[in-house]
This record gives structure tokens, C-alpha cells and sequence, in this order.
């Protein structure tokens, strides 16, 4: 990247990346909404080593020994998280050499806004470290795509930034495979050359092998650090959504989980995909943004006059596009049935695609077609559509930070009666233990339900009320969010008298039993009820 040269497009990157970023996402970069895996993880990471995440344990273990640890801190996680998006950004600008302004500020805030981020943001424990993978993912696909020569520097860090990236976040290699297809179709004419009708086809195939190849490299670098660092770690790999068997797939599962990706990428022009086209304007715009890119393709695949073989090798790769957008069902066991919004930030490119198309067609590149008397109609309805995505974007992630507000607010309420009624029960003293009786089957008829937004479906906010008090992390909740942290108690007092009592809230559902405190919660087997 020549810095000095594109200075003026780095700084309407970086700039409208940061202010759209903040204006999007303030409402929990400056509430400390904790819940479900991030308040379980308030001081960890998460899963490393035993995850395939070896560059994730890496970057923890460095946190831990430089400033003395890694925590969920909304402010710096969130900030970092839009500063990397940013640069992200800014690499995919100089690797499509967009130069117009409105294009920039289009591609820096559907990097922003996309409900991946916001599903990462649920995890704030871990969301820079998603965007340092982001950029990595990205950095691999840029130096992809910035030589032609079969090895060199470039090769090297290309192989290096997808082992890291990976290393991170598995889902991240889609991001590197879907910008390097988009590239090759994005700047087909230069590829091929003037000679399209001799040697331009076999100058496409051999760039396409060439970058088939660096990626298929990244991927065995990180398979063989995943190994070094289990050696030395001692860990195992997890089974969690096929990390274990990611690398043995059967040919059948392979059709099988491909087919699938082309019906993932017809179902987000007309219904919901994970949260990422849940409202009608986005639809609607992206319908618009893809139909407009596909006119240009076809016009200018006749202007160019190319050679059968290269127009086969064109539509082949432009065929293969859903393929590459969502791989990560291929890479995921269990294929749809396994995908949450955290692994798809690959989708970004099914509307970065189309404007990067678009932005060439109209002048709006370093390198563009020429210019016809559509273009300042075109270029108007194109932006006009990518905003209308960011637009919406930013409204469905502000509903979502709110309404999974509500259920924080309500979740402290009720846990603050139940503190309250148990710290009230005749004889209870501060050095009593707790056994709770139908842990996890919460049932109280005077909750407020906190309704589902209908444009709410993204991974991390959809869950209920009953599902958000009765999550696996409330004894986290309530050590963190209310400083409760009593002895919880492993064994089960009288049984029969835990058997006459009725179940929270109602009066004598909390008695001190052998001197143990028992809430009971349901009437299920007290045996297998303590979690």
C-alpha cells in the first residue's frame, strides 16, 4: 500500500469507520450489559488451546503478562473493536482501489454496522480479539491479491496472517476466501490482460490455482501450530461445533453442506439469514445492489469480447460466490443447523461485492470502466441503497442493545427479591450455605416478558425472559451484576422436606433446612436440580 499516495482515502475510511462505529454501537460500549458466556468469562477468554485457538491463547497469555490480564471492559473492547474494523476496512478500500468518497464511507459502515459485530459485542471478553482476527483475515486476502509472482514476501505473509487469523476464529478464513474470489472477478480485465482471447484465460486459471494454493497453505500452517501448541500445552481439542473434525470431511458432507451455502444465499434476498436481513429495506436494497452489479458484469463481459473460455472462467468463478460468501457452513458440522451470526463476517461481502462492482462500473476506482450516460443515475440509486443497509443496520443494533437491556434490568430485579427474601428468612445467618432446588426451571408468573423485536434474530439477544434468568451462567450473574457469593451446597438436605415446600416466590419457598438455606424453584428431581 503506498501510505502517502492514498493518504486522502485512508483518513474517509478510518474517520467514517470510527463515527459510525461509535454513533452504532455507544449504547454498549457505555452500558456494561453482562450476561450468558461474557459474564461467565468477565476475567477469562473463553476457550484457547482446546478450541483450535492457539493464536487467541497466544495474544491472552501476552495481555495477562503485560497488564496483568484480560477482562470485559465495554469501553476499551469496544473502541479497540471499531478501530480494527476500521482498518480492515481501510485494507479492503486500497485492495479494490475505491477512491470515490461515498463508496468509502458505504464500505467502512456496513463493516461497522453488520450485526456480526453487535452478536461479538454480546461477547465483549473476547471482541477485539475477533477484530484482530478481522484484520488478519483481511491482511491475508490483500497480499493475495497484490502480487502475481508464484512465491514471494507477499506469499509468506499471506500464509502467515491466515494461520493467525484462523488461529483466532476459526469462521475468519471465510472472510480471506470470499475477498479473494470477489477480487478476482472484480479485476478480471486487468488479470487477463489485452491478450483475453489467447493467453487471458490461462492467466485467470493460474491466478485462481495461485491463490487456491496460499490459502490451502495458511490453512496447514495453522493445522500445524494448532499441533505445536497442543503438544506444549497438553490440551485436547474440543468436539464444540466440529472443531475436532474440521479438517475430515466426507464428500457426500461436502455436497451436502455446499449445496446448502447457494440456499443460504437465496434465502437472504428474501427472508432472514441469522439475524443479518431481518427488516424489508435491507432486503430490498441488497436485491437492488445485486441486480445492478450483475447488469454491469453483463455488459461489460460483452464489451470486453474475451474468448469463451475466459467468459466460462468468469461466470464459473462468479458462479462460485455464494460457495465462497458461506463456506463457513461447509467448515461447520452439522452444516446451517451449526451457524450463529458470531462466524459470518464473510456476509459483509454480499454487499461489499456488489458496491466494489458498482464503484468500477462508475467511475468511483482507480481502475473503471468507462463511463456511460447511466452511471450518475446509477451511482445515486447504489449509494442510496448502501445507505439505506447502514441505516438499518444501525437501528436493528440499537434494538438489540435496548431490549437485551430490559432483560438485564429485569434479571437484577429478580434476583435482588430473591437475595432479599433469602437474606429475610427467620434464622438466617451470613455463614449458612445455599442448596437451590430446581436450579435452571425458574418459573414466575409476575415476570414482565420482555417481547421479541421482530427485527431482533441476531446470535446473543434473541433469548426470553424465562431463558435469560434460567442461563446456565446465574450464579456469574449473580456474583458480578449483584456481589452475592455465597456457598452454594453440593448435597441434598431432607429431601421430604423440601417436598412440602411450594415452589419461589410464594410464601415459604425458602426455609433453612439442617442448617443449609433451600430455595426451592421447581418441583423436579432435587437429586439432579443443583447447578
Amino acid at each position: 500500500m503506498n501510505t502517502r499516495r492514498n493518504l486522502n482515502e485512508i483518513k474517509w475510511t478510518m474517520c467514517s469507520s470510527v463515527i459510525i462505529g461509535l454513533l452504532t454501537h455507544a449504547y454498549i460500549l457505555y452500558n456494561k450489559i453482562s450476561y450468558h458466556d461474557d459474564i461467565f468469562c468477565l476475567y477469562t477468554l473463553g476457550g484457547t488451546y482446546g478450541s483450535g485457538r492457539w493464536s487467541l491463547g497466544i495474544l491472552g497469555a501476552l495481555m495477562r503478562r503485560l497488564f496483568g490480564g484480560t477482562y470485559s471492559a465495554p469501553g476499551l473492547n469496544g473502541i479497540l473493536s471499531i478501530l480494527l474494523i476500521a482498518v480492515a476496512a481501510t485494507l479492503i478500500v486500497e485492495m479494490f482501489s475505491v477512491k470515490n468518497i461515498w463508496w468509502i464511507v458505504a464500505i467502512a459502515g456496513i463493516m461497522e454496522t453488520i450485526p456480526v459485530v453487535t452478536s461479538t459485542f454480546s461477547y465483549m471478553f473476547t471482541a477485539p480479539y475477533y477484530m484482530i482476527a478481522l484484520v488478519f483475515a483481511v491482511l491475508g486476502a490483500f497480499l493475495i491479491t497484490r502480487k502475481q509472482k508464484w512465491f514471494d514476501w507477499h506469499c509468506i505473509g499471506a500464509v502467515l496472517s491466515m494461520a493467525v487469523a484462523v488461529g483466532i476464529y476459526q469462521a475468519y478464513f471465510a472472510v480471506t476466501v470470499s475477498l479473494v474470489l470477489s477480487y478476482l472477478i472484480w479485476n478480471f480485465d486487468e488479470i487477463v490482460g489485452s491478450d483475453a482471447r489467447r493467453n487471458g484465460a490461462k492467466k485467470l486459471l493460474l491466478g485462481g490455482i495461485r491463490a487456491l494454493v496460499l490459502m490451502a497453505l495458511g490453512m496447514a500452517a495453522y493445522a500445524l501450530f494448532n499441533k505445536v501448541f497442543l503438544a506444549v500445552t497438553h490440551y485436547e481439542l474440543s468436539d464444540y461445533r466440529g472443531v475436532n473434525n474440521m479438517f475430515s470431511v466426507t464428500f457426500s458432507g461436502l455436497l451436502s453442506s455446499a449445496a446448502g451455502t447457494y440456499k443460504a444465499f437465496v434465502s437472504m434476498f428474501v427472508k432472514d439469514y441469522v439475524g443479518l436481513t431481518s427488516v424489508l429495506p435491507i432486503r430490498l436494497a441488497l436485491i437492488i445492489l445485486w441486480i445492478l452489479a450483475i447488469v454491469c458484469m453483463i455488459r461489460e463481459s460483452i464489451r470486453r469480447k474475451a474468448g469463451a473460455w475466459c467468459n466460462i472462467l468468469y461466470w464459473g468463478m462468479a458462479a462460485l460466490l455464494p460457495l465462497a460468501f458461506h463456506i463457513v457452513n461447509v467448515m461447520v458440522s452439522g452444516g446451517d443447523t451449526g451457524i450463529h451470526t458470531l462466524m459470518l463476517y464473510s456476509l459483509a461481502q454480499m454487499f461489499i461485492f456488489p458496491i466494489v462492482i458498482l464503484a468500477k462500473y462508475t467511475g468511483g476506482c482507480a481502475v473503471s470502466f468507462e463511463k456511460t450516460k447511466y452511471t450518475a443515475g446509477m451511482t445515486a440509486v447504489s449509494v442510496a441503497m448502501a445507505y439505506l443497509i447502514i441505516f438499518s443496520y444501525a437501528v436493528v443494533d440499537n434494538q438489540a442493545y435496548m431490549r437485551v437491556q430490559l432483560l438485564q434490568n429485569e434479571a437484577t430485579a429478580f434476583y435482588n427479591r430473591l437475595i432479599t427474601r433469602i437474606e429475610g428468612t427467620e434464622g438466617y445467618l451470613q455463614s449458612d450455605s445455599i442448596y437451590i432446588a430446581g436450579a435452571l426451571e425458574i418459573s414466575d408468573k409476575n415476570l414482565t416478558e420482555v417481547p421479541q423485536f421482530p427485527a431482533v434474530t441476531m446470535t446473543g439477544y434473541t433469548m426470553t425472559t424465562d431463558e435469560f434468568i434460567n442461563d446456565y451462567a446465574w450464579k456469574e450473574y449473580v456474583r458480578w451484576q449483584l456481589g452475592f457469593d455465597p456457598v452454594y451446597e453440593a448435597q441434598v438436605p431432607d429431601v421430604s422436606a423440601i417436598s412440602e415446600m411450594p415452589c419461589y416466590p410464594d410464601a415459604d419457598s425458602i426455609r433453612i433446612v439442617d442448617d443449609v438455606v433451600v430455595v426451592k424453584f421447581s418441583d423436579g428431581n432435587a437429586e439432579d436440580s443443583q447447578e
